[in-house]
């Protein structure tokens, strides 16, 4: 159109413009004086060029130059599953770097899910450079086993669909500042054990028994989530099995309160059922306390002189003790000649205690508010001396407050 100095253009298949290559929903471009080009409705938008990492599609674009565009549109998250959820980008623009960047929110009435195990609400952006979409707000994790409302959590992270992985600190907030857990929590008032999986406690003066920090994923195949520092098989985790309920980890263990004169290292497995609502625990545990020594020496030359079997060196929980405890080369070479000989010839200071228990199952008792064991107790040392053998004999734990 001469008289009004437009151009119409037709069949046109690609704009390229800063580092993104834009296709017009009608293939039709109109060119208004001064180049300006009149707004693209239901482009499609690929950025990066080379990458080729997203898609928006449902875009209005405006093209200022070859250099710059600001556009608005819909991307796909896709799940694990296959499962696709728009994502509206209410601003798409190109940086200093002449790099595509985009921004949309999410409300909390949208119902988003990150995967069917996850839900979210808050900010997404993309950038061209990266290959997933970036989520700064709070999610939840979706599960059946504690009634009432899910707790949120903030995350702030790069979210890859097919492997969800959120990172979770000591330090992991909700919304509103409260602090989230991801322990197994108990609680002084009711003097019991309670689950906190991504969720506050109770109450101001409950502590956690046994708490992970790391990342968080879901497993569909084994139905759980797990709290790890990574790894195919962590040593210390906190896992929220799904199809039965059971939270479970490994790692440091504290008690609900300490005997008077007594100090106790625990470590090792606690498993909290929230269906019976029953807690156990299998724990290697360092002893310290005041003793007469001759008394040491003498439950040593007895117990080392029965025909009592020996202790199960090879369990796991005593072997990520031992590397707790310990410098990584000396842990190494302890384990490695447990595992040759079933002993060791010395005691390494680092795990030299009164008494060191290394296989001990206890179970909570609520009426009594105390640990009592099951079962023959693993006795690893005494004193200075290795005496590995599994002894029939009883513990109970007391909580007096």
């Amino acid at each position: 159109d001469l008289q009004r100095n437009i151009i119409y253009a037709g069949d046109v298949k690609i704009i390229r413009v800063a580092d993104a290559a834009v296709f017009p929903g009608d293939g039709k471009l109109t060119i208004l004086e001064d180049a300006r080009i009149e707004t693209l409705s239901d482009a499609d938008i690929v950025t990066d060029t080379a990458s080729r990492y997203h898609h928006i599609y449902d875009a209005n674009v405006n093209i200022f130059s070859r250099h710059a565009y600001a556009a608005s549109g819909n991307i796909d998250h896709v799940d694990i599953t296959g499962e696709a959820s728009p994502v509206y980008l209410s601003s798409i623009s190109v940086d200093s770097l002449g790099r595509s960047v985009a921004h949309g929110i999410i409300s909390d009435t949208a119902s988003f899910m990150l995967s069917p195990w996850f839900s979210y609400t808050g900010n997404v952006y993309m950038a061209s450079w990266q290959p997933f979409l970036h989520f700064d707000g709070s999610f939840s994790a979706v599960h059946d086993c504690f009634q009432g409302t899910y707790n949120r959590a903030v995350v702030d992270t790069l979210i890859d669909p097919e492997d969800i992985l959120i990172p979770v600190p000591d330090s992991l907030r909700g919304p509103g500042g409260e602090l989230i857990q991801s322990a197994i929590m108990y609680s002084l008032r009711d003097e019991n054990f309670y689950p906190a999986f991504i969720a506050e406690k109770r109450m101001d003066e409950d502590f956690p028994a046994l708490s992970a920090k790391g990342l968080l994923r879901y497993d569909p195949a084994a139905e759980k989530f797990t709290v790890s520092g990574g790894g195919a098989e962590p040593s210390e985790y906190l896992s929220l099995h799904t199809s039965n309920c059971v939270l479970e980890g490994v790692g440091e263990v504290s008690s609900a309160n300490d005997p008077p004169y007594v100090d106790l290292d625990l470590y090792g497995r606690a498993a909290h059922y929230i269906l019976p609502d029953s807690t156990s625990f299998e724990l290697v545990m360092g002893f310290d306390f005041f003793f007469d020594p001759g008394v040491l020496r003498r439950m040593t030359t007895a117990i080392a002189g029965t025909n009592l079997p020996g202790t199960e060196t090879s369990n796991p929980y005593f072997q990520a003790f031992l590397r707790q405890r310990m410098p990584p080369g000396e842990a190494e070479k302890i384990i490695s000649e447990l595992t040759s000989f079933g002993t060791i010839r010395r005691l390494p200071e680092a795990v030299g205690y009164r008494i060191l228990i290394n296989d001990v199952t206890f179970f909570w008792n609520r009426e009594t508010a105390s640990f009592i064991s099951r079962g023959d107790i693993g006795i690893f040392s005494i004193g200075e001396d290795v005496v590995n053998r599994m002894v029939p004999g009883y513990i109970e734990i007391e909580n007096r407050t």
